[in-house]
């Protein structure tokens, strides 16, 4: 009878689980049927070892529940684990379980349970109920609510050229998976969140859905302005110069395009890679080739072009030449017109003298005039590079020639400036002449003759006469120019002109009708007429600057620059008292003394000119008795950055300066400046 009965329920909870199964299948509820486990740890699928009888187990919402003999559910675990989120509020429940089963879309028969005597905090939609032997049945209602998804979708830009890109740029909440549904090249599934690149040839309107996993959706849409405007036809054209060759010569290639923003040469040896859209091009082919470019739009259009170069293969043949000289025989002063003659030749050069040489045609003649006797010689050349010479020899009849002798003379000699004077000449034994200096007198003159010239200054007019064997005769003049000269102005300011001492002061000068400026009191050397200087005097100090025009009148300009000397009150502890105006130095600190400032690190040691040097290195303490750690004073930052740092150091009792250029790591090099203390000065 017992079997009997087992069996029975069995059966009945087979059924009630199926009828459970296919309700949370229809959607009241989510619901999967489990494999048994006890909550005591019992294999045995019908009973725990608390002598309850279980039959399966369903998975509801992600809680764990078993079904009793009595047809309630019984959490195994007594606390199902809810959601990242949930808001647990305070629920109550009706005692008739299975009405209550029912009413949520569970067929089960009744069966009566106890509530709880004390509530229960739940999540919303569960219900919590208590048997009399306190196993919890808990009954989860309809699936949790889910949030609807959002998404949004922008373009940047939303309008664009034909041909250009733009990037879409989308965003989703609550969502688990997206499809682009459309816009051309956007389509298909995508991550719930990113961007893509698209290339619209006309305006677009793109499209996103994005959905949960209970199918919920949304969706997003952008639109991509493209202009149409239309696209200019592109044209290209290229040609060659000259088209026909012999084999080893060159032809020029020639390109033009419009419409085109890049070009490339695709065929023809010795062209190739990228080209601008216009351009010309020397080639050398070995054989014929046929030479194309192909020419492109921002749209993507193309256009070729083509030429063909016909390299002429035949065998090339020696070249020839000839010349001659007539007559080969003259007397010095006299001239021979040299004659030649190729065959087989492309180009020719010639050499030998004076009036022949460099490059030559292949035929032609040119007149020389050797002033001794000369060889003439003709090299040409074919297009493969062979060669032949010719020479001939001009025989000069060396007679003695008288030297040219050269007078010149100037009408008046001194002139006020913006007046004339007449320059007059003659020349014997000569047979040209040429004007080699002064204004409004040169290039090629008669062997006499007379000028009129108007120097703005003072000039020398030269005129130099050749004769016919080469031989030269020189004469000059010099022609005296009055200038009326502007007086000249100066004027020097200094910024600022009250300084403390050891800081520094710009001078600025400036002047008119000046060629030259001096340094005088103050500073020396000179100057250009317009600069400015840097200076540190240690005293108050009046400079002055003198100016001077070409005629040498000057003018004098001066300016004064006051030093405050008051010093500050220095402790070992720092400044005590410090005045209005921040001087470097101290009373107590006398030249030599190391300082140190708040960095506690550093130490500088002194001068009477308040300029201090860096002690780069701790060693340098035992290299020199005078320096000691115990005699370090400690100032503070405004009396530390009143004295000006150096690193330029001169050997005691010479005059040797060094630059040191300190390096990390505590070294340095020094350099010897090769110049004197006074140069030194000079300088700035």
């Amino acid at each position: 009878m017992k079997r009997f009965i087992l069996q029975f329920r069995r059966t009945f909870v087979a059924i009630i689980l199926a009828l459970l199964m296919l309700a949370g299948m229809s959607g009241s509820l989510l619901g999967t049927a489990l494999a048994y486990s006890s909550p005591n740890g019992a294999q045995d699928p019908y009973a725990d070892t608390a002598g309850f009888l279980y039959y399966a187990g369903l998975k509801i919402n992600g809680a764990v529940y078993a079904v009793w003999n009595d047809n309630t559910f019984v959490n195994e675990w007594s606390v199902p684990q809810y959601g990242e989120g949930e808001t647990v509020t305070s629920v109550t429940a009706d005692t008739n379980a299975g009405s209550v089963l029912e009413s949520m879309g569970f067929a089960v028969a009744d069966g009566q349970v106890m509530i709880s005597p004390h509530e229960v905090s739940m999540p919303p939609g569960v219900s919590v109920y208590y048997e009399s032997y306190d196993h919890a049945v808990i009954v989860t209602s309809a699936q949790q609510q889910q949030q609807q998804p959002t998404v949004t979708i922008t373009a940047n830009p939303t309008f664009i050229n034909q041909g250009s890109s733009t990037t879409l740029i989308w965003n989703s909440t609550n969502a688990t998976s997206c499809t682009a549904i459309t816009g051309t090249g956007f389509s298909g599934s995508e991550s719930t969140s990113g961007s893509s690149v698209v290339f619209p040839s006309f305006t677009q309107t793109y499209t996103i859905t994005c959905s949960n996993n209970i199918g919920q959706s949304s969706q997003a849409s952008v639109t991509v302005t493209v202009n149409q405007q239309q696209q200019q036809q592109i044209s290209a054209t290229i040609t060659a110069n000259p088209s026909f060759i012999n084999q080893g010569s060159s032809a020029t290639l020639i390109w033009n395009s419009s419409n085109a923003t890049s070009c490339i040469a695709i065929s023809g040896s010795g062209f190739s890679g990228n080209e601008p859209t216009a351009g010309s091009q020397v080639v050398t082919p070995s054989t014929t080739q046929t030479y194309t470019i192909n020419c492109f739009n921002n749209t993507g259009q193309s256009v070729q072009a083509s030429t063909i170069i016909t390299v002429n293969q035949q065998q090339q043949q020696q070249p020839t030449v000839t010349i001659t000289a007539n007559p080969t025989f003259i007397n010095q002063g006299s001239s021979a017109t040299l004659i030649w003659n190729t065959t087989n030749a492309t180009s020719c050069t010639a050499s030998g003298g004076s009036g022949f040489s460099g490059s030559e045609s292949t035929s032609g003649s040119a007149v020389v005039s050797p002033s001794g006797t000369t060889t003439y010689s003709i090299t040409c050349f074919n297009s493969t590079g062979q060669s032949a010479t010719a020479s001939v020899t001009v025989t000069v009849n060396q007679q003695q020639q008288q030297q040219p002798i050269v007078t010149i003379s100037a009408n008046p000699t001194v002139i006020s400036q913006g007046s004339s004077s007449i320059l007059t000449w003659n020349a014997v034994n000569a047979t040209s002449c040429t004007a080699t200096s002064g204004a409004g007198f040169s290039g090629g003159e008669t062997t006499s003759g007379s000028q009129t010239v108007y120097p703005t200054s003072t000039q020398t007019y030269t005129l130099t006469c050749f004769n016919n064997s080469g031989q030269t005769g020189a004469a000059s003049v010099t022609i005296t120019v009055n200038q009326q000269s502007q007086q000249p102005t100066v004027t020097i300011t200094a910024n600022p002109t009250f300084i403390n001492r050891g800081s520094s002061t710009t001078l600025i000068w400036n002047s008119t009708n000046a060629t030259y400026c001096t340094a005088g009191s103050g500073w020396s050397g000179s100057e250009p007429t317009s600069g400015s200087m840097t200076v540190t005097p240690s005293g108050t100090t009046t400079y002055t600057l003198n100016c001077f025009n070409s005629s040498g009148q000057s003018s004098q300009a001066s300016v004064t620059v006051t030093v405050n000397q008051q010093q500050p009150i220095v402790t070992n502890g720092g400044v005590v008292a410090q005045p209005t105006v921040m001087l470097c130095g101290d009373d107590n600190l006398p030249e030599g003394t190391e300082i140190m400032g708040p960095d506690g690190i550093n130490v500088y040691v002194i001068n009477a000119y308040c300029y201090k040097r860096h002690i780069f290195n701790p060693d340098i303490f035992n290299m020199y008795q005078t320096l000691s750690w115990n005699t370090i004073v400690h100032v503070n930052q405004p009396v530390l950055d009143s004295y000006k740092t150096s690193d330029l150091y001169q050997v005691a009792g010479t005059d040797f300066i060094y630059k040191v250029v300190e390096y990390p790591g505590g070294t340095a090099v020094k350099h010897l400046l090769e110049m004197t203390p006074d140069q030194l000065a000079d300088f700035g």
